[in-house]
């Protein structure tokens, strides 16, 4: 039996725009295409894992608005099996997606953030339970101490690695990109059981006290890398939840999953049941 899994974050609406070339300040740039779709890291996350047939939770918050109602609706309609929705009195959270011609994308919040509001308190956690705060703000570091009270195992997104409170979980995960130049990932094991590290097409490697390892990323056809973080975060979710004790399972389950969804126009991961390749590397975990 696999562990839960809950996500806490954002769940945001997307306005995506493909365009051919991102303009230089007071230019201009032809739209190609346009989408609105839901988005938001922890959701997207949620989505993926739950996909993949683990029992998954997501805390975030929505405004008392119709975009919210929308929102609420469409996640009711997902696979999360535990949806805890703090109400606001603002605005449901809203992105502008810039997409460019190479895939690349930009992204500019329309809305205000309400991630201090969020409580695990009265969830129901359970000691056995994973923890995900995908993108990490120095909010969550209450939230985070109870977690690991319980003895939840605990993951956090790269920036806990710069938070001056110095927070610590068996897991920090994420893009190269929320790193500093230069940054050394082993400095911070000492906080971190684990640390892995995705970079686009170069792959991800995962860091550890004696060791770490590296995985490649798989050859397909870019069009769109929005979410592509948050499906390799979400193969390397299902795989933990199911007992991978090495990470080397994730990884691939991470690669797998991101390369089918860069490959596609969307911002929620693939359905995991409908990627055999995905399925069976789990499913190899589950039978030992």
């Amino acid at each position: 039996m696999s562990r839960r899994v809950w996500l806490v974050g954002t769940v945001s609406w997307d306005s995506v725009i493909y365009i051919g070339e991102f303009p230089i300040a007071g230019g201009f740039a032809q739209g190609t295409n346009r989408l609105e779709r839901l988005g938001g890291s922890a959701a997207n996350i949620a989505q993926g894992v739950a996909s993949a047939g683990i029992e998954t939770g997501l805390v975030t918050f929505l405004g008392n608005d119709e975009l919210g109602e929308r929102i609420t609706q469409l996640l009711g309609e997902s696979q999360i099996a535990h949806l805890e929705i703090h109400r606001i009195d603002d605005n449901s959270s809203h992105a502008l997606v810039v997409v460019d011609g190479s895939g690349d994308r930009t992204v500019f919040a329309l809305s205000n953030n309400h991630l201090n509001q969020l409580s695990l308190t009265e969830i129901g956690l359970r000691s056995d339970d994973i923890v995900v705060f995908a993108l990490w703000r120095p909010v969550f570091q209450a939230n985070l101490n109870f977690a690991k009270s319980l003895g939840c195992y605990t993951v956090v997104g790269l920036e806990a690695l710069f938070d001056p409170q110095l927070p610590t979980s068996d897991l920090a995960i994420g893009s190269v990109s929320e790193l500093a130049v230069g940054t050394d990932p082993t400095q911070y094991l000492d906080r971190f059981g684990r640390i892995v590290v995705t970079d686009g097409a170069a792959g991800a490697r995962l860091y550890e006290t004696k060791q770490d390892f590296n995985q490649a990323a798989l050859p397909t056809n870019v069009v769109d890398t929005t979410g592509a973080g948050d499906s390799f975060f979400a193969g390397f979710l299902a795989a933990l939840a199911l007992g991978d004790l090495t990470g080397l399972v994730g990884l691939k389950a991470g690669a797998i999953w991101s390369a089918a969804m860069v490959s596609q126009y969307r911002s929620i991961p693939p359905n995991g049941l409908e990627l055999p390749e995905l399925m069976q590397l789990l499913n190899e975990i589950e039978q030992g």
